[in-house]
């Protein structure tokens, strides 16, 4: 054989040899290329897996803040209710405090109420509008009743109730109407008329709002000259309800 063919047959040989260790480990590189695009295929889909449960827990969890929001609306609103209705409640608790400490807890000072008797037999010749003098006094509490002249004055602005008794005398002078009369202008009227041996008492009762300095008397109305019986049948009482404010 010539050489030159040899050479060129083992050439070929070489080369084919080659090829095919070259091919084996390019085809080698394909599968393990493949397998790694395999596992990262698969470890791409395990995170879109975890992509996807953190977007579910991430809608989740905006769910919950939502709804926890409206739960912090609702505790709100329910707080700023009590607040409200804890407001209203002192202002009512403050206001009733208020009324009893006027109502009910009064100092000496506030307390007004006076009782006084004619305690003479018989008071005489008595004119129209002359002020009856109650000149004996059993209760005067705030010193509002002033005996010297028969004139109660209020030492403060409130609702006040007053009473008044008078006993007629015997006949002649068995017929008197008396009036109380507050700031001059008269409230009420007794009246009394007895008849042979038998005396007569006439009375009366009234409420009336007062202010400070108002003035309450009791005078004759009829007849001019009257008289009327005394020895405590004859009264005159008075005190204080209530301040106004």
């Amino acid at each position: 054989m010539d050489s030159s063919i040899f050479l060129l047959i083992l050439a070929l040989f070489g080369l084919a040899h080659a090829n095919a260790r070259d091919i084996e480990a390019i085809l080698k590189r394909l599968e393990i290329l493949e397998q790694n695009e395999i596992l990262l295929r698969n470890e791409l889909a395990a995170r879109d897996d975890i992509i996807e449960n953190l977007k579910d827990e991430l809608a989740s969890m905006k769910s919950d803040v939502r709804s926890l929001k409206s739960d912090m609306k609702d505790l709100q609103l329910a707080v700023d209710l009590g607040r409200s209705v804890n407001e209203s409640i002192h202002e009512k608790l403050h206001l009733c405090e208020e009324d009893v400490r006027k109502r009910l807890v009064m100092s000496d000072v506030e307390a007004v109420g006076f009782h006084a008797v004619v305690n003479t037999q018989e008071l005489t010749h008595l004119t129209f509008g002359q002020p009856i003098i109650f000149e004996t006094v059993f209760t005067n509490v705030g010193g509002a009743y002033h005996n010297n002249h028969g004139l109660f004055i209020a030492p403060v602005r409130g609702l006040y109730i007053f009473s008044v008794s008078i006993l007629c005398d015997y006949p002649p002078h068995n017929h008197i109407e008396t009036a109380l009369v507050v700031n001059g202008s008269r409230k009420a009227l007794t009246h009394s008329y007895g008849a042979d041996n038998v005396r007569d008492q006439g009375s009366i009762t009234i409420v009336v709002q007062l202010n400070a300095a108002d003035e309450v008397w009791v005078e004759l109305g009829w007849p001019n000259d009257a008289y009327l019986f005394g020895n405590m049948w004859t009264s005159f009482t008075g005190a204080i309800i209530t301040r106004v404010e």
